[in-house]
């Protein structure tokens, strides 16, 4: 009764350590709380900016305070937001509005735009005789409906949908030299069939198609195809050129394109808190240290973690026995086997298929912490029923939920859960991957647990 109420009393104490740090938490004021665009107007907010861009003046403009940061390409911006060295990003709506179909609960768009961009056709000045053309074109498929279309299949829709075809009139020679980058989704960018496709294609494809023209499409990065048009050597550039970028010596058409110029900032500093951020918790106000304030930090954060995850694992296990003593065979059987497979999945695959199962408003703590319950949960059913027989194995799984719950843990968590926002928020098909590798697992953890019982009954 002793070894009983003394482990009592150390589950109490954890407990009440890991509610102090939710509740230290979660009364900190999280600078990645933005709801406005003007709460980015201050010294210790970065915002990035692709170097160049009109939306590096805009955000110079906006942003008098904040620290602007300069990126060359957009992938390199994105990741630097996501990795919480830029507190916010500001670009074109449309081209944000890719990175948020991949990470649906990772990141979010301020709802106030701070300008409207205007998209423009460059066209050489050797070939001046495009431009009315080009002019009359887009009045033309402004108002035949063309392009609200096409700016709700490219720009708007969740679902990607092929590009439709376009006929080439087959009698023509005479050739219509575009160039583009075909980097910027939704744009000018290569689908998963290697097709370059997307709003600016199908734009100069329909005027090739009115001109009787047949276009001859190039990729080349930004420098090289404005090189290329200024000598003569295209006739047009389209990708996603502002009416405020145009270099001199260079014609530009009607406005083509319309979008506002957001703000895309992270949703929450959840990927903080699961990585132990200084930030977090009351160990900011007692510890001065960074060095140490980073570890007492992660040290409560795996703590709560771990409780929580016990915690409910054992209020998981008893509800799941209930269920296996009053269910019929057919239902047991199923619980026995979806248990089994539990146990011998690897934590980072159960924490993905949670990351998967769970509605996407659900932060990274629920995902966790639904994860490793469950997971933990699952080894205590088999042991029988009473706390007795369950403290020999969950002695064992505890150490083992510390470890999963740590700062390696908790960046695994992190991956996985932005792992399957890509997967929920893109296709499916990377499930019959993920159920490859998890199949995989589950038969090698078979032979070895099986291998190790057979020898146990032979030594017995």
């Amino acid at each position: 009764m002793k070894g009983l109420k003394f482990i009592g009393v150390c589950a109490a104490v954890m407990a009440a350590l890991s509610i102090a740090h939710l509740i230290g938490n979660a009364a900190y004021d999280r600078p990645d709380d933005f709801t406005k665009p003007e709460q980015l107007n201050r010294q210790d907010c970065r915002v990035g900016v692709l170097a160049g861009y009109d939306s590096e003046r805009l955000s110079r403009r906006e942003f008098p305070r904040a620290q602007i940061v300069g990126f060359k390409e957009f992938d390199d911006a994105f990741m630097a937001l996501l990795a919480g060295k830029i507190e916010a990003f500001v670009y074109n709506e449309h081209v944000l509005n890719v990175a948020l179909r991949a990470y649906p609960n990772r990141l979010k768009m301020l709802d106030d735009p701070i300008a409207r961009s205007a998209g423009v056709v460059l066209v050489s000045e050797k070939r001046p005789d495009l431009l009315p053309k080009l002019n009359s074109f887009i009045r033309n498929y402004r108002r035949s409906g063309y392009y609200d279309d096409m700016f709700t299949r490219w720009c708007q829709s969740d679902v990607f949908v092929p590009m439709p075809e376009i006929p080439v009139d087959g009698t023509t020679t005479n050739v219509l030299r575009i160039g583009t980058s075909g980097t910027e989704e939704p744009s000018s960018f290569y689908n998963d069939a290697g097709e370059l496709v997307g709003f600016d294609i199908e734009f100069i494809k329909r005027f090739a198609q009115v001109q009787h023209l047949r276009p001859q499409i190039v990729c080349r990065p930004d420098e090289t195809i404005l090189k290329e048009l200024a000598d003569g050597d295209l006739d047009i550039v389209i990708d996603d050129y502002n009416a405020n970028e145009v270099e001199v010596g260079l014609l530009a058409s009607d406005a083509y394109f319309d979008s506002d110029v957001r703000v895309l900032v992270r949703n929450g500093d959840s990927s903080g808190m699961m990585l132990g951020s200084t930030r977090l918790g009351f160990s900011k106000t007692l510890i001065k240290d960074p060095r140490v304030r980073l570890f007492t930090t992660g040290f409560f954060t795996t703590l709560a973690l771990t409780t929580l995850s016990a915690i409910f694992g054992f209020l998981c296990a008893w509800v799941l026995r209930l269920i296996v003593r009053h269910s019929p065979a057919f239902l047991k059987s199923a619980l026995d086997g979806l248990l089994e497979v539990v146990r011998l999945l690897p934590p980072p695959v159960v924490i993905l298929t949670f990351s998967c199962a769970i509605l996407t408003s659900a932060s990274m703590w629920t995902v966790a912490v639904a994860a490793f319950s469950f997971w933990f949960a699952a080894f205590l059913v088999p042991a029988g029923d009473g706390v007795r027989a369950w403290l020999p194995v969950s002695r064992v799984k505890l150490v083992e939920l510390m470890q999963w719950t740590s700062v390696v843990g908790s960046v695994s968590v992190c991956d996985l859960t932005m792992a399957a926002d890509l997967v929920c928020g893109r296709t499916l098909a990377a499930f019959g991957p993920l159920l490859s590798v998890a199949a995989a697992y589950c038969l090698m953890n078979w032979i070895v647990d099986r291998a190790v019982a057979f020898i146990e009954r032979k030594l017995a």
